[in-house]
């Protein structure tokens, strides 16, 4: 009957749990992996086959998946995108709302400083 030690695979699953979330992938392989490793997913295709064997297999697996997910990441086109939308929401805007300066608000003497001759009246109690 075999026995198991508390150095067993509840422990160096943690450990693996622990490395992988803090993005050390690759150091969980050459630490924990054995070199004749066997990984069977799911899926698989032409250049990544559902069954692999062997570190140097797992390695080019995750560097593959590491690969497709910066890919992923890739924002400059939808922040390209934004960007022109943004540039031209702000030259639309500052047309609509454009003026010259001789330009008067409609009810404006000129020169009475607040921009509006009713204004001026009603202050002046006139």
């Amino acid at each position: 009957m075999a026995t198991t030690t508390p150095t067993s695979t509840a422990a160096v699953a943690q450990e693996l749990v622990t490395m992988c979330r803090a993005g050390r992938n690759m150091d969980a392989v050459n630490k924990l992996y054995s070199p004749n490793i066997v990984s069977i997913e799911p899926v698989g295709t032409e250049t990544m086959p559902a069954r692999m064997s062997g570190l140097d297999a797992i390695r080019a697996r995750l560097r593959q998946q590491r690969r497709r997910e910066q890919q992923q990441l890739d924002l400059e086109g939808p922040l390209e995108e934004i960007r022109e939308r943004l540039a031209n929401l702000i030259e639309r805007e500052r047309t609509t709302l454009s003026f010259e300066l001789d330009d008067d608000a409609p009810g404006a003497s000129k020169g009475d400083g607040f921009g509006g001759g009713e204004l001026s009246e009603a202050v002046e109690g006139g």
